[in-house]
């Protein structure tokens, strides 16, 4: 198989793509079209780029897909990554996990997830750190919900995070 024959993704460099991520750039695209915006992120297969833009008199960011097939140049604008990086990586999260907890709401949780385990006969016990451990195969860190569980053992870990989502509110 030529060069000529291979297909583009075994060709490009996904390092060459990287230094689009959290710069500001300007995408001329086929038929004319430009988009401008700030990169959040750029598959390496198809080269579609995620642009946001953060319009001062709007609440909520304008994102744009630019199908990679389409584009004909990128230009960067602003390559000051600290710019947007945190709200840009902030509009992706879940809004959950933003929720803080005081140390005693954490010590709370902990004590009831711990003792819906306990009493569930799951050998746990707790680390110095505050996470919850069970046999070495599982850890649960803060703030102790389904999603907080750790495992290496996809079997374990559905089955403590099917437990967890049970558990009883008056526990």
């Amino acid at each position: 198989m030529s060069q000529e024959e291979q297909h583009p993704i075994f060709t490009r460099d996904p390092a060459e793509l990287m230094k689009y991520v959290y710069k500001c750039v300007t995408i001329e695209c086929a038929e004319k079209n430009t988009f401008s915006g700030w990169v959040y992120t750029i598959d390496p297969v198809t080269e579609n780029m995620v642009l946001i833009n953060f319009d001062d008199g709007e609440s909520e960011p304008k994102l744009t897909v630019v199908t990679g097939h389409s584009i004909i140049s990128r230009e960067i604008i602003n390559s000051n990554t600290d710019t947007y990086k945190v709200q840009l990586d902030s509009l992706f999260e879940d809004k959950d996990d933003q929720v803080k907890y005081t140390d005693e709401e954490l010590k709370i949780r902990r004590t009831k997830c711990k003792n819906w385990l306990e009493q569930n006969r799951l050998p746990v016990v707790e680390d110095s750190d505050g996470t919850l451990s069970i046999s070495d195969a599982l850890q649960i860190v803060a703030p102790y919900g389904p999603e907080n569980c750790h495992s290496m053992n996809e079997i374990i870990l559905g089955r403590i995070q099917g437990l967890l989502k049970n558990m009883p509110n008056d526990m």
